[in-house]
């Protein structure tokens, strides 16, 4: 390995399970599932279960990166996930008491770590950290 250790990869694109499935060989994977109203959660993993090694679901939309936009949560309910996952898209601190009531059903189980993005920045990739704060104090 070079100079930069690395400790998981995130791969936020159309990688075919293939190609997840090679990198998984050297590195842990972190695959991204876009998610849209309707979606099939057990459908977007199905594939992916065997060669990543976490799940971050984030909001579909049609660019790459953050929209700043919530899915409708309820679509992971009952999914056959099987893996830690990380929940993005859109969260803020307005988001404390259903992220509580989501990581408290039994559908999340396997819940892993709450993406926060641009609802906690400044400026473009710069984080407010008083927002931070104030947003892991408000889910303790």
């Amino acid at each position: 390995m070079d100079e930069y250790e690395r400790y998981i990869v995130q791969l936020h694109g159309d990688d075919s399970p293939r190609l997840c499935e090679k990198i998984s060989e050297q590195v842990p994977i972190s695959k991204v599932c876009r998610i849209k109203e309707g979606d099939n959660i057990d459908w977007k993993v199905r594939e992916y279960g065997n060669v990543c090694d976490l799940f971050l679901f984030d909001t579909d939309w049609s660019n790459y990166g953050g929209s700043g936009k919530k899915f409708d949560w309820k679509l992971l309910e009952g999914a056959a996930i099987n893996k830690p996952f990380l929940l993005s898209g859109g969260i803020s601190i307005d988001d404390v008491a259903e992220l509580k009531s989501f990581a408290g059903g039994k559908h999340a189980n396997d819940l892993f770590a709450i993406d926060v993005n641009s609802r906690f920045e400044t400026s473009p990739g710069i984080k407010d950290m008083e927002k931070v704060k104030a947003f892991k104090q408000a889910l303790i």
